[in-house]
């Protein structure tokens, strides 16, 4: 058996509050690997960069209707009409944004740099209508539309996204107080 001193533990907290500061800080990637997440990089990390896609966004579906579209594999319960009433009506054409910060970032910075793109964040409609016009971007990364919020059973304000485990596509719900978006999420936005 080791024994661990406080001398040990000191150390050790000293390092953990380093790397969590320059996590903070942006000049840290953090990457998943098959044993749990470990340090893959140092280095000066980008702006933003994003792709633009063309979407036939039907605001006349409902959530229900457009996640059928979509052939998900799992659907959390509570992304619902109820939960996610309609804002708009008619069938539109939007030129959506995925948006790559490669950062950690909170939802407030998500959109605030947005708006300075003067990008508004995606609605759950042009979310679904991503996933069933482009079904494969989730399988590379997270999406998430913060242009919707619902109030999660639990209480919590929750946000749709899509992404993927090994083979499964999932439509989920996320926390929008979420304290750090993993650096390879992408945000779907649309012009104001």
């Amino acid at each position: 058996m080791t024994h661990v001193t406080d001398e040990d533990l000191g150390r050790l907290s000293r390092q953990w509050a380093d790397l969590f500061e320059r996590v903070r800080k942006g000049s840290v990637e953090v990457g998943y690997a098959s044993r749990g997440l470990q340090l893959t990089k140092e280095h000066k990390l980008p702006g933003y960069e994003s792709n633009t896609y063309t979407l036939t966004v039907n605001y006349d579906q409902s959530v229900e209707e457009a996640l059928a579209a979509g052939s998900y594999d799992w659907v959390d319960d509570n992304i619902t009409s109820r939960n996610f009433p309609p804002t708009r009506r008619g069938i539109e054409t939007a030129d959506a944004q995925l948006v790559h910060f490669g950062r950690v970032m909170n939802s407030a910075k998500v959109l605030d740099e947005l708006d300075k793109q003067g990008l508004r964040p995606a609605t759950v409609e042009e979310l679904l209508a991503l996933g069933a016009a482009y079904p494969d971007f989730q399988r590379q990364f997270l999406i998430v539309a913060l242009g919707s919020v619902g109030v999660h059973p639990i209480g919590e304000h929750r946000v749709p996204g899509l992404w993927s485990g090994e083979r499964h596509r999932r439509a989920d719900l996320y926390w929008i107080g979420f304290t750090w978006w993993h650096p390879d999420a992408r945000f779907l936005a649309v012009s104001k």
